[in-house]
């Protein structure tokens, strides 16, 4: 399960990269924008909320 999670940590890193990447290649609007920094922003808590709640049952 441990391991699982760590693929999914990295699955995750690496496709806010490409957003990231892809954002700056396509011209976008401020409303597009903070939309992504929005969604961007939801998923890095998400992750750490996760990983808070793994530490948390080990102890």
């Amino acid at each position: 399960m441990k391991t699982i999670h760590k693929i999914q940590n990295v699955i995750a890193v690496i496709s806010l990269m490409m957003v990231m990447y892809l954002a700056q290649q396509v011209e976008m609007t401020r409303n597009e924008t903070f939309s992504c920094i929005i969604m961007l922003l939801l998923t890095v808590f998400m992750l750490l909320e996760r990983t808070s709640k793994e530490i948390h049952q080990k102890e």
